[in-house]
Formats: C-alpha cells, sequence, structure tokens
C-alpha cells in the first residue's frame, strides 16, 4: 500500500490521479484541533469488516496511525483511500466543518477543492530595520507561501522589487505583502503596484510583528477568495442572461459530463441526501466503470475533473444556481433542457459486514 501527503494546494492533477484508481473509495476528513483521526476512525470501526472492504479499513488504519508530515498550523485533515489500498492525505489550515467518514463509488472532493480556493499563494517582502525606499545595498527577503518558489534574499530594494514583480507576473500571483517600516513599506508598495498586474493585491505591513503580518495575510487571503468566488456567481449570472448556462442536477451532469461545461458551480452541504442513480448517470460518458448511487456533488466534481472543466465550490446555495448546481456552457450550439432533476435518495454503502 502506498501513501502520497499533499500538504499545500492540490491541484486538478491531484484529484485526477485519484480518480483513475480503482473504488470503491474511503474519505475521512478530521479537524485537528478537535480530535485525532484514530480516535474519530476508531467510533466508526466498532464493526467487524466485511471482506469486500479490509483492504480500505486497514489501509485507513495504517494512515489514522500516523500524521506524518503534520505542523501546527494544520486544522484540516483529509485522506482517500482507493479500491487497491493506495491512500492520498491532504492537509490544509483550514478545518472541515466536522467530521466526516465516507464510504462511496466516487471519492469525497468537493471539501478538498474549497480548501485549495482558500489558500491563496502569496509573497512576503521583508524589509530589514531602518530601510529606507533608496536603492541601497541590504539584504530584502521574500518568501513564498503555498507555491513552489525558493525564498530569496536581495542585497538591494531595487532587485527585491524587480524579482518580486516578475516572480508575481509569471506565476499569477495574486497577492503581495510588504513588511517594514511605514515610509519605506509603502514606497517599496508604490514601485511593486506599477510594476505588477493590475489585480495583484499590494498590502503594507508596517509592523515585523509576525502576529500582525499573520492576521493581515489572513485577512487578505479571505477577501481575495471570496472575490474570486462573486466573479464567478457574476459571470454565471451573466451568461444565464444570455441563455448560456444549465441548472439543476440532471441538465449539469448531462452539459458537465459531455464535455460542454466551461465552469462548474456547486454548492456542498455533507449532509446533501441527493443522489444519482444509473438511470441518470448513463449520458455521462465519464461514469462507465462507477456503480451506482453516487452523490449528486460527488458525480458532478468528478465529471468536471474529467473533462476539465473548471470548478467553483460557493459557500451559499441561494446566491447560485437553482438546485444549487449549475455549469456555464463553452458554446450556444446545443440546447440542453433546463428543467430541475428530481435526484433519488438513496443510503450509501456500509463498511461493516452484514
Amino acid at each position: 500500500m502506498s501513501s502520497h501527503i499533499i500538504s499545500n494546494r492540490p491541484t486538478i492533477e491531484d484529484l485526477q490521479k485519484i480518480l483513475d484508481r480503482p473504488g470503491p473509495f474511503l474519505t475521512m476528513y478530521v479537524d485537528l484541533t478537535e480530535a485525532h483521526p484514530a480516535d474519530e476512525w476508531a467510533r466508526w470501526r466498532t464493526e467487524p469488516v466485511d471482506a469486500e472492504h479490509q483492504v480500505l479499513a486497514a489501509a485507513m488504519d495504517e494512515v489514522t496511525a500516523d500524521l506524518a508530515g503534520t505542523t501546527a498550523d494544520v486544522a484540516g485533515w483529509a485522506c482517500i483511500v482507493t479500491g487497491d489500498g493506495s491512500s492520498t492525505i491532504f492537509h490544509s489550515a483550514d478545518a472541515p466543518r466536522r467530521t466526516i467518514v465516507r464510504l462511496s463509488a466516487l471519492p469525497y472532493l468537493a471539501p478538498i477543492l474549497e480548501w485549495a480556493q482558500r489558500e491563496i499563494p502569496h509573497l512576503v517582502l521583508s524589509l530589514p530595520p531602518h530601510a529606507t525606499e533608496a536603492d541601497q545595498v541590504t539584504e530584502v527577503d521574500v518568501v513564498p507561501f503555498a507555491m513552489d518558489v525558493v525564498p530569496r534574499t536581495f542585497r538591494s530594494v531595487s532587485a527585491a522589487v524587480t524579482q518580486t514583480a516578475e516572480m508575481t507576473n509569471e506565476s499569477d500571483i495574486p497577492l503581495v505583502s510588504v513588511v517594514g517600516s511605514p515610509s519605506a513599506a509603502r514606497a517599496v508598495a508604490a514601485r511593486l503596484r506599477d510594476r505588477c498586474a493590475i489585480e495583484t493585491v499590494i498590502d503594507v505591513v508596517e509592523s515585523d510583528n509576525v502576529d500582525v503580518l499573520a492576521d493581515s495575510i489572513v485577512r487578505s487571503v479571505a477577501t481575495i477568495g471570496a472575490n474570486a468566488t462573486v466573479a464567478r456567481l457574476r459571470e454565471f449570472r451573466f451568461e444565464r442572461s444570455h441563455n448560456n448556462v444549465v441548472e439543476g442536477v440532471e441538465s449539469t451532469l448531462a452539459a458537465v459530463g459531455g464535455g460542454h461545461g466551461r465552469l462548474l458551480l456547486v454548492h456542498d452541504d455533507p449532509d446533501d441526501a441527493r443522489y444519482v442513480d444509473e438511470e441518470r448517470m448513463h449520458h455521462v460518458p465519464v461514469f462507465g466503470i462507477v456503480e451506482s448511487p453516487v452523490r449528486v456533488v460527488d458525480a458532478a466534481v468528478a465529471a468536471a475533473i474529467a473533462t476539465d472543466t473548471d470548478i467553483r465550490i460557493i459557500p451559499d446555495a441561494a446566491r447560485g444556481p437553482r438546485g444549487a448546481i449549475g455549469a456555464v456552457l463553452d458554446d450556444q450550439s446545443t440546447v440542453w433542457p433546463r428543467r430541475l432533476a428530481d435526484p433519488t435518495t438513496s443510503p450509501e454503502p456500509k463498511l461493516v459486514a452484514a
């Protein structure tokens, strides 16, 4: 059995690798500030496991006994075990809504996507004490977060500004925090704004206190993430006015699964009991080997990943598409049914033996 730890922002490729493996899938989410995964798993492991799911249970036994790779800033922990016993572990600074253990024909990926939406890549440009905005010989640190960029130290402010702007523009980094004395930090921020893309947020943090910096970054990251969701909702409403969207379960699965979606919007409620069965999934080609029933959200997310459709998890169902699920189409050549489906409610498979 193999285990893979993804501590930073997961990519769609990471999730696709999970979907490429055989099912069923055992998914577990735990709030590390409230409980240990081994304790939570033990609560669900009180009954004998049937022969079909022994591999899944044994893999989760092994994973939950070891919290390798976790640090003090990790609040959310997730593990997905595939049918062949392989496991993938995800960490996040955000905790899940509650402990979840779920066995299904598809993995429960929506919370991981929601975590990724909040993991905003950003840089911190740290000026030394008593630095000025002048091009002087000094040490300027540039530290990356949630991205594959090596920290850099520069011997001049100009070099730091130039390289930071280049990294920001080349990697589409949405946030740079400039830390230093008030006058120097404001001046360097102004120079960065002249060089960076207009949508890049350049924050000034007039203190080298770690807690002050952390609070500033948390606020900025939350604002950027929320603004990105609002922008996607506005895009959906605009496309709706041009009759270029679908809403509801059946129409959305048909469009996205058929490769006609550009953007999937879906609200994820862990207690959402809507399922789709084989009859409603027959027109979605990516589900050829999946046993039904599966949860609506899981089916939609898997279809979007398989067809390279952008995904946005929306926090408020009332602000999104009707039925809490919809998609923007990538063309207007096909007329899709706009009616809402009537998904069935069905129990999930059981892990324990009968």
